[in-house]
């Protein structure tokens, strides 16, 4: 069984987690602060690293601080959302889960969506406010932790958050792959790279966004997820 959080910790850490609570107890005055901001804090502390690398998963927080998995999204929810505050810091953080959602969804190449497994409540509503924001539809109505996207829209967000020598790098593997699948179907290549030509002047960004939308109308989606993985 994996040691509770408390008993991974050295004396020195336990020691200085003490002085950093008393501190903040004490400031501006002793009472000061509410039960609920209390318990974020001390959340935060123990669990800082995790909070902040997005490996600290709902179910381990319930059950070493035995509580329901409810409480624990919730206190997972706040405490991110104070350590992650900076917009850089939110924007890597959705960035990192856009590159890995091909690699671990369920790609239903039926009706081209995406289906993932978004455990954290503050990716989940990082995900949610920067969808709604640019005007793209999420489905959360079979579960609230169960995110589906058509692959338009998963493109149109990863495209988003991509810096311009990321986005040039996806466009370019991205592209090549397709006309290596496409090589024996000449008329097929010569539409599509017709569709792209239109698309030369543009953004890194609305490159790798068009490319990958107009790949999966012409190859397989595995092979446009194969190929992105490997620009990413």
């Amino acid at each position: 069984m994996r040691p509770a959080i408390l008993d991974q910790l050295s004396a020195t850490q336990k020691a200085k987690l003490f002085e950093e609570l008393i501190e903040f107890l004490a400031t501006p005055s002793f009472g000061a602060w509410p039960k609920r901001e209390v318990e974020v804090r001390v959340v935060a502390a123990l669990y800082e690293k995790q909070l902040r690398d997005g490996s600290l998963s709902v179910a381990r927080l319930a059950e070493e601080l035995t509580v329901t998995r409810a409480r624990g999204r919730s206190l997972v929810l706040e405490a991110r959302t104070r350590l992650l505050s900076r917009p850089e810091d939110r924007t890597e953080t959705l960035a990192k889960l856009l590159k890995r959602w091909p690699q671990q969804a369920q790609v239903d190449e039926s009706d081209g969506r995406l289906r993932l497994v978004v455990e954290d409540p503050f990716v989940r509503d990082l995900l949610r406010n920067h969808a709604y924001a640019t005007g793209i539809p999420l489905d959360t109505s079979f579960a609230t932790e169960i995110v589906s996207l058509r692959w338009s829209d998963y493109a149109s967000l990863l495209a988003s958050v991509l810096p311009a020598a990321e986005a040039e790098e996806v466009a370019k593997d991205v592209g090549a792959a397709i006309r290596r699948d496409l090589a024996g179907e000449k008329e097929t290549l010569a539409e599509f790279d017709k569709a792209m030509k239109k698309w030369e002047k543009r953004t890194p960004q609305e490159r790798a966004e068009r490319l990958l939308k107009l790949g999966v109308e012409h190859v397989p989606v595995s092979t446009v997820i194969s190929a992105l993985m490997s620009a990413l």
